[in-house]
């Protein structure tokens, strides 16, 4: 309750002075016009506001739902669905290829609405094909490969609406975009709730979830449609070429993230036990949390903004935003990490119905990496924003591959205590790589200090 009451607290903070600072510039340059900056400024809060909501739901939902397994079916069956959705998040990075940040920061529209489609229509399908023909050859326990299917349905559904997400989020219309992706996973998380009350098994549940995300996609985009650009429009083949070429360092950045981030997972559960897939699960979630925060304040329509400043050659102003977001995230890191001290055991454990005293210490440090966390996270979008994606690709090549021996060394060695030091060295590693390579990136193209 301390953790949500902060993160709601500073994106209140957050809203308001934003907000009243863009409506100021809107006056100075449009004196008179009171109705239209009332109206430009209800326009921004909403932005702001779903893109706050969106975060909060999208990343809540595999906590909440091996929550809801945890408490209504058994600590292994919440294992088993936290395996699945780190497996999921894998593919859906596949398929995503980071696109959406490359999409929601082109200002000059460099590529239209349905190249940037038919990519993300060719990546769904090849990535499934090959996902499922894997699963289907492999030597795999048939219930947790429908499980895995189920959890992956839902991400792929979001995966492919995430290049329409892209779209309005790049015409200002992110308010849209935050409402998809809140009422699609919102709503599957009630109805996965629901079924497993009244079931008390993982497939039926995930099932009808997995449906509610469909569906809910589905019917918004219809409704939406006349807000994206002609889908029948003519996609040019040397436009689809550039743009593979300019996202796939991106794309392999993202899937490396995604894969650092899930490691722990994997190991544990070929190592250890699906429980202790869970309770590593239980331990990062404030972490994630963290992680979600840097969403509040960057992704999302400040995100866009930014990028037109640097496009605009505004460099000080630039440079004045990206060191804001550090202030934010310090900010809000003391009370973040003085309740996840005092109050995150005994909450945790009262909600997941699992004894978690023995992990206190764990719990602790693993929440103090949430500020690396958060901090490689909001980096990774400066570079992209400055285009630099192939130095991005570096950092996180030279990292995954010095960690992910380590990681199996660590995990094979001392389990949960394992899985807890590599995830810390992993996201210190980043943080510190990453900001070099901004300083550089700075210099380069000669941003003040």
């Amino acid at each position: 309750m301390f953790l949500t009451y902060c993160i709601f607290a500073a994106n209140d903070v957050f809203l308001r002075w934003s907000y009243t600072k863009v409506c100021r510039e809107y006056c100075n340059k449009n004196k008179g016009f009171s109705k239209g900056m009332m109206k430009f400024r209800s326009i921004e809060v909403q932005n702001q506001l779903w893109t706050a909501i969106q975060s909060i739901v999208g990343s809540a939902y595999v906590s909440v739902l091996v929550f809801a397994t945890a408490r209504l079916m058994d600590l292994p069956s919440a294992g088993v669905l936290a395996f699945a959705a780190a497996i999921s998040d894998i593919m859906r990075s596949l398929i995503s290829l980071s696109v959406r940040l490359y999409q929601s920061t082109d200002i000059k529209q460099e590529f239209n609405f349905n190249t940037y489609l038919v990519a993300r229509t060719a990546c769904a399908i090849v990535v499934t094909v090959i996902f499922a023909t894997v699963l289907a050859l492999g030597q795999f326990d048939l219930d947790r490969v429908v499980v895995v299917l189920l959890f992956y349905f839902a991400y792929l559904t979001h995966a492919y609406a995430d290049v329409f997400y892209g779209d309005l989020q790049q015409k200002g219309k992110m308010r849209v975009a935050g409402k998809m992706l809140s009422f699609s996973f919102g709503g599957a998380i009630i109805v996965y709730t629901v079924t497993a009350y009244l079931t008390r098994e993982l497939i039926p549940s995930l099932a009808f979830s997995g449906l509610v995300v469909f569906f809910v996609n589905v019917i918004w985009i219809w409704f939406y449609r006349k807000h994206f650009g002609k889908l029948r429009q003519k996609v040019d083949k040397s436009d689809l070429k550039k743009l593979i070429k300019n996202i796939l360092p991106l794309a392999v950045t993202t899937v490396l993230f995604a894969y650092l981030y899930n490691a722990q997972k994997y190991f544990l559960s070929a190592i250890v036990s699906d429980a202790a897939v869970a309770i590593f699960t239980i331990l990062i979630l404030p972490m994630t949390v963290f992680g979600m925060i840097s969403g509040f304040f960057f992704h999302g329509a400040e995100l866009t903004r930014i990028a037109e400043i640097l496009e605009s050659g505004q460099i000080r102003r630039f440079t004045q935003r990206v060191y804001r977001q550090f202030l934010l995230i310090a900010a809000i890191f003391v009370p973040y990490i003085l309740g996840i001290y005092f109050l995150g055991i005994p909450i945790l454990s009262w909600v997941y119905n699992v004894d978690l005293s023995e992990y206190r210490l764990y719990l602790t440090i693993l929440s103090g990496v949430g500020g690396f966390y958060a901090t490689t996270i909001f980096l990774g979008a400066v570079l992209v924003v400055l285009r630099r994606q192939k130095a991005y690709l570096c950092c996180m090549g030279a990292v995954a591959i010095v960690t992910a021996p380590l990681m199996w060394i660590l995990i094979s060695q001392y389990g949960i205590t394992g899985a807890m030091i590599s995830s810390s060295i992993v996201y210190v590693a980043l943080a510190a790589t990453l900001y070099v390579v901004y300083r550089i990136a700075k210099k380069q193209l000669n941003i003040a200090e």
